[in-house]
């Protein structure tokens, strides 16, 4: 079978009202990890999949902030009954209720009934934003996580956050964001009781508090902690190969979040049962084969439970190996309410891969091949976008050096992610029906041993290693890099290319695509070593020693945990240099250099590396980042 095929079958069986019902329902259940709603919500799909004669596993994990693997702790288990904050002086007026919205208690609150006055402690990331805080509720635009130590040092009593004036240009006056405490089991002492506001009720406190009237709130919550006994749970369900069991492609969904959570990611956890239930159909009504490869779906609390998934995995890879994975979160977007297109965010740079050019060929099937009706009947076509390897999700956990395995990511921006405007009428069951067929047909096409179909995906990868070398030489003479570095940055793009075609052989094709694939790669290698003849080598550059001569490598084992890559200990300068690198591509920049320092690059090769896929990335921030986690020790010299 072809992508085409695969394509149109998919597209002919999937159902986008079944989807658009499976997120209405998912999206009821407050989502938090290791929370009875969370596990609520898994046994409602594992329900749905074993009506359909699909075989489920649920696994447990500890949800006990102790559990610890490569550094990611896993959290503590909570869950809440109820939860308001009222304004009591100068006038009573209830703020927020968790029964309307649930994120509007912060999440790992403790239960709480105290009444205190409130003070505007901006960020509240700064010791002097609470000189006057001592048993007062401090009203915050930072994030709970960051700061609810430093708000404990000084005697805060709670917190209340509202969005900022920039993030409430995009949510809107009335919306509230989420965010939580996420402590651990060291630290749960620390932890405090708040809520989340809208900006137009900020701006109602300080309106009060700028006229040095007093501000009396009430807080009430009714919540619990389970140190001892809470669980982590992660879904499992799997169509086995027939040939090659033990080869496997990951679909993978984070299912967790509050309610409504609705794209993020009701849509991708409904998205991805949708799916299996729909191959699931065609193989037993023979318009699919059997595949011969092992599909396996995975709806996990994100990181938390791919984490103690992956420890499994990584225990057993000498008789399991993972091919591939897609990651599906965010996938619902609305073309019309929120209008960013889909994004398909690649693997890695050193994980070469035929992932982004079989996904880009999937989607321009859908492209050209499906014409979708909004709810006015107007025809409109997928609207998507590769971006290079980004952060923010699991699938930047298999793609960590450690794994090494080639992972994408289907997804959306969304400016109302992680508040209660991520509502159930932004969700398109039509955009989540063609996220599952772009993933569903590249994962099936996998799952099969079929020559037709590794044949064009041959072609797929040569054709998109042609485009990427051509984009390349089209601008050649722009940019700061010296014409020796430009030479370097050429031998270092072809060998990417190459390994991306050659990881077709991976998939253990015939010997007329590895004929094929080694025909092409000639041909690469010829059009580089004319290029490069073309630029000509100058003798007389300098070449500064640091970049030309250290290599670098990872000082850590296994994927690094967000508590060791963003410490709440830097300076304030050391921050900045953080964020140099971190504050796009949620992270992925950072991640990519760590990927990158394997102890056989330079500084410099590892730079100009980024930079291909990164065009507006400096030099000096890659130095100062790698200059930082060199005293953090979390790189070290070769």
């Amino acid at each position: 079978m072809n992508i085409n095929q695969l394509v149109e079958t998919l597209a002919n069986d999937i159902s986008s009202q079944s989807i658009m019902n499976m997120v209405t329902r998912i999206s009821q259940y407050h989502r938090v990890q290791g929370s009875n709603g969370y596990f609520k919500a898994a046994k409602y799909v594992q329900s749905i999949l074993e009506k359909n004669a699909l075989e489920t596993k649920l696994y447990e994990f500890p949800a006990n902030g102790v559990w610890e693997h490569w550094g990611w702790i896993t959290p503590i288990s909570w869950d809440i009954t109820s939860g308001e904050c009222w304004i009591t002086k100068p006038i009573k007026k209830r703020l927020c209720n968790y029964q309307n919205v649930p994120m509007s208690v912060i999440t790992h609150s403790k239960p709480c009934n105290f009444e205190a006055s409130v003070i505007d402690a901006r960020k509240g990331d700064q010791v002097e934003d609470y000189q006057k805080a001592k048993g007062k509720i401090a009203l915050i635009t930072g994030s709970p996580r960051k700061i609810f130590q430093l708000a404990a040092e000084h005697g805060v009593k709670g917190l209340i956050i509202h969005p900022n004036a920039e993030r409430a240009a995009d949510l809107g006056p009335n919306a509230v964001q989420y965010d939580g405490f996420w402590p651990i089991a060291e630290n749960l002492s620390k932890v405090t009781s708040g809520f989340s506001i809208s900006h137009k009720q900020a701006l109602e406190l300080k309106k009060y508090l700028e006229t040095n009237e007093e501000v009396l709130v009430r807080f009430k919550i009714d919540a619990n902690f389970s140190i001892n006994d809470g669980k982590l749970h992660v879904l499992e369900a799997e169509i086995k190969g027939s040939k090659k069991p033990l080869e496997e492609i990951i679909l993978i969904c984070h299912l967790c979040h509050p309610s409504a959570g609705a794209n993020d990611n009701a849509s991708g956890s409904a998205t991805l049962a949708e799916l299996i239930l729909s191959i699931n159909r065609m193989i037993i009504k023979g318009d699919l084969p059997q595949p011969e490869r092992t599909l396996k779906f995975l709806w996990v609390p994100e990181f938390s439970g791919t984490i103690p998934w992956l420890k499994l995995y990584d225990n057993q890879h000498n008789q399991r190996k993972i091919i591939s994975v897609f990651n599906l979160d965010m996938v619902g977007e609305s073309p019309r309410k929120i209008g960013t297109p889909l994004t398909i965010n690649c693997p890695s740079c050193a994980t070469p891969s035929y992932l982004k050019a079989l996904l880009n060929n999937a989607a321009r099937c859908i492209t050209e091949q499906m014409a979708i009706y909004d709810e006015d009947g107007r025809i409109y076509r997928l609207n998507y976008r590769l971006k290079p390897f980004t952060g923010g999700s699991d699938h930047l956990i298999f793609n960590d050096r450690h794994f090494s395995i080639p992972s994408v990511m289907l997804s959306h921006e969304d400016p109302f992610h992680h508040s209660s405007a991520d509502s159930i009428d932004k969700v398109d069951p039509h955009e989540c029906k063609s996220v599952a067929i772009i993933a569903g047909s590249a994962a099936f096409g996998l799952s099969i041993i079929d020559t037709q179909f590794l044949k064009e995906l041959a072609y797929f990868v040569f054709l998109e290693g042609v485009e990427d070398m051509i984009r390349h030489e089209l601008y050649l003479d722009q940019g700061e890099l010296t014409r020796n570095q430009k030479v370097r940055q050429l031998k270092l793009l072809e060998r990417k290319i190459i390994e991306q075609m050659e990881s077709v052989l991976e998939l253990k094709p015939e010997s007329e695509v590895q004929e094929k694939l080694t025909y092409f790669s000639q041909a690469i290698k010829g059009h580089f070593s004319r290029i490069t003849r073309q630029l000509k080598i100058d003798s007389e550059e300098p070449i500064e020693e640091e970049l030309a001569r250290m290599k670098i490598k990872r000082n850590y084992l296994g994927p690094i945990s967000y508590k060791q890559l963003d410490r709440t200990d830097r300076s304030a300068e050391d921050k900045k240099t953080f964020e140099s690198l971190t504050k796009e591509y949620w992270g992925g920049i950072t991640l990519e250099l760590l990927n990158l320092a394997d102890g056989t690059l330079t500084i410099e090769e590892i730079f100009l590396l980024l930079n291909i896929y990164y065009p507006n990335i400096e030099l000096n921030n890659v130095l100062s980042v790698v200059k930082l986690f060199q005293r953090e020790r979390i790189l070290i010299e070769v």
